[in-house]
């Protein structure tokens, strides 16, 4: 009895540690398609973040959860989304919940465009990080400019950690595109 036992402690050793999950609330993430982003400043609901793509190009956003406030170019220049109601905040995010926003963007040549958020929490699901799984609410967006369609955005945001764990963005004309966290700091 006491070789089995002495061989099965071995064997244990031999295997390696299991990854301690992410708890709390990250100052940066990792997504599979080279792109970092890291969280600057938090308050409530809002937050500054810098977002390197795999190329180095960095960019500066403000944000009210995932709803875009304004960028800032790694060129200096500065562009800004004007929302005319309330954006939804965390403690809206429930599956059900739908919401239905208009405002305005910077067009090409000056001016203003007329622009319009559509949404709708659609449920809640786990995505995995490696052998970890994080609670995700599920938001189905629709982005329309000058009343026509856009683009479709579905993103599963973590409540708990504030930030996007994965998303899928689908445009006419191009294939579909899925950005998918692999590591949190």
């Amino acid at each position: 009895m006491r070789p089995v036992l002495v061989s099965t402690l071995l064997a244990m050793l031999a295997l390696p540690a299991a990854a301690a999950c992410f708890t709390g609330q990250p100052v940066a993430v990792r997504y599979d398609d080279g792109t970092t982003l890291r969280i600057l400043k938090r308050r409530g609901d809002e937050m500054t973040v810098s977002e390197t793509s795999a190329e180095g190009e960095k960019v500066q956003k403000w944000h009210l959860m995932l709803f875009l406030r304004e960028t800032r170019e790694a060129d200096g220049r500065k562009t800004r989304e004007t929302w005319s109601g309330r954006l939804p905040g965390m403690a809206d995010l429930v599956p059900g919940f739908r919401f239905a926003v208009d405002g305005t963007s910077p067009a090409a040549k000056g001016g203003r465009n007329p622009t319009r958020l559509e949404g709708e929490v659609t449920g809640v699901e786990e995505v995995a990080l490696g052998d970890c799984r994080y609670a995700a609410v599920v938001i189905d967006q629709d982005y329309y400019l000058q009343d026509g369609w856009l683009f479709s955005l579905k993103t599963w945001l973590s409540p708990d950690m504030g930030v996007i764990l994965r998303k899928q963005f689908q445009a006419s004309g191009i294939a579909p595109m899925t950005q998918q966290a692999m590591a949190l700091e």
